[in-house]
């Protein structure tokens, strides 16, 4: 998820230029986004909602799926990664609220 995602913002047409960072926390439980620019998460949402399907429905070569890439290239997994991907976008992306947004 994390080279899909990050080769998606790379390449977004209107974020593609604000994208500073995409990818796991230290703990591997869940990701960062960081974004140049005065943003709140309302202002993400569409593109969030554009990069998990994106990954949910890629079908093609990881970019740096290799050791040269990638010190975690044995770690990736298409499959599941498309998975985890269409789950988020179905259950958390599409089921938003004020309050899912906004933190304390």
């Amino acid at each position: 998820m994390e080279h899909l995602g990050a080769t998606f913002l790379r390449n977004h047409k209107t974020f593609g230029d604000k994208a500073i960072y995409f990818g796991p926390m230290g703990c591997r439980t869940g990701m960062y986004i960081i974004l140049n620019g005065d943003l709140i998460s309302e202002d993400i949402v569409d593109l969030m909602k554009e990069m998990f399907l994106f990954m949910a429905e890629y079908n093609d070569v990881v970019p740096g799926e290799d050791a040269i890439s990638c010190g975690n290239f044995h770690d990736m997994n298409l499959p599941m990664a498309k998975f985890e991907a269409k789950k988020y976008y179905d259950e958390v992306l599409n089921n938003l609220t004020e309050q899912n947004l906004k933190y304390s």
